[in-house]
């Protein structure tokens, strides 16, 4: 098998047809598989089974992440190259053929493209701005990226455990294990927002557990400052929350009531304005989305990274189409 196309997916009943599409029309000339590793409640699979792909239902569970989905598709693959890419990506025809190139450099282990950003109401095209800003070298989004397989076996996938930032923990295995992980200036792909509301901001949200869990098993190593620099602006917010907080407590226990209503009322004002020049929803998203990394970042310290061999004995996996 020259190339294994594995497709992660979670209700995506709306572009499950046109990704598997291009993935097929980008692979025609090479031996190839596609694996969708599913764990959706609409009709996702219903739609996916009218294609050439094997389908694997994945358990509802605790350890369940974009990673797992990726390791579980890994395992159940053969293709000398592995091409990942999330259920809401339409590939570019030619990009897998231009990407397979770069392999032939056998320090190369992993290619990315360019991935282009469309909004649920926005056209197709490249007048769109790029997912991640172009760079020659590092870590390679999750929503589409190439690896070769020789690479994977020897440093190891994904890791199922990791629930974010996934790809700067592969990326680290990758380069202390002498490959590179290239950034290529070729078009791969687009990339559909999904509309920004509260289920998907706690999703998003959910994805910060692995920045924790970086932070914990990488203390002090590149890793560790790598995600710190990366989710700078994070950072900073979280610690002028929690310095606010601080001064809060300390103006109750001094018992100083003014400063106290004063801040109070500053923020009260901010709020306000705010709301007003954002919209109220947006604003209440923004709060409940930055408690919620807050939370999330504090569980994945407590939680850490298990060992990827120990998986598939805390979780289930169902062929539903071999």
């Amino acid at each position: 098998m020259d190339l294994s196309v594995i497709i992660i997916c979670k209700d995506e009943e709306k572009n499950i047809a046109r990704c598997v599409e291009s993935a097929i029309s980008g692979a025609t000339g090479f031996k190839y598989e596609i694996l969708l590793v599913d764990v959706s409640t609409d009709k996702t699979v219903e739609i996916a089974k009218k294609y050439p792909v094997k389908i694997i239902k994945q358990k509802k569970d605790k350890y369940l992440s974009p990673s797992s989905g990726r390791y579980i598709g890994t395992l159940n693959s053969t293709g000398k190259y592995v091409l990942f890419i999330d259920a809401d990506v339409v590939l570019i025809k030619d990009f897998i053929k231009r990407a397979i190139e770069y392999f032939k450099n056998p320090i190369v282990g992993g290619v990315r493209g360019k991935l282009y950003n469309i909004n649920p109401e926005e056209n197709i095209n490249k007048k769109h701005p790029e997912r991640d800003k172009q760079r020659k070298e590092g870590p390679l989004g999750g929503q589409a990226s190439m690896y070769s397989r020789e690479a994977l076996e020897k440093v190891g996938t994904f890791n199922p455990f990791v629930k974010g930032e996934e790809e700067r923990e592969l990326y680290h295995r990758m380069s202390t294990g002498g490959y590179k992980l290239i950034h290529i200036d070729d078009s791969m792909g687009y990339h559909f927002f999904k509309v920004r509301d509260k289920k998907e901001i706690d999703e998003k949200s959910g994805y910060y557990v692995g920045v924790g869990q970086i932070i914990r098993k990488y203390f002090l190593r590149r890793p560790f400052f790598d995600v710190i620099k990366a989710q700078k602006r994070i950072f900073i917010e979280q610690l002028i929350t929690i310095l606010l907080i601080i001064i809060l407590i300390f103006l109750i226990i001094s018992k100083k009531y003014l400063f106290l209503i004063s801040i109070a009322i500053l923020l009260f004002i901010l709020l306000v304005s705010l709301s007003i020049w954002k919209g109220h929803n947006k604003v209440y998203l923004f709060i409940r989305s930055r408690l919620y990394i807050f939370i999330n970042i504090i569980k994945g310290i407590i939680l850490g990274i298990e060992e990827e061999k120990d998986y598939l004995k805390k979780t289930n996996i169902k062929f539903i189409k071999r």
